[in-house]
């Protein structure tokens, strides 16, 4: 198991996330936001006194890097 860090400060519905992945944003009231993740994930999250459902609605999408695809001709070389 890893170790994790994850701070937040509120300001009024607007909460910013701290953590070891980077800062991410959350907008709502208790009981139910929407949010970003420091990754840059959409998510909306409910529940309260610890239990709670969280469902990510999109994700961003990776980058492919140039260096690790390779040109290929049409015939073969």
């Amino acid at each position: 198991m890893g170790i994790s860090y994850r701070k937040s400060a509120s300001f009024g519905p607007l909460r910013l996330n701290f953590s070891k992945s980077g800062i991410g944003a959350s907008f709502g009231i208790p009981g139910l936001r929407v949010g970003t993740s420091a990754k840059g994930g959409l998510y909306v999250r409910g529940g309260r006194h610890g239990v709670y459902y969280r469902k990510t609605l999109s994700t961003k999408p990776r980058r492919v890097s140039s260096q690790g695809q390779r040109h290929h001709s049409p015939l073969g070389f």
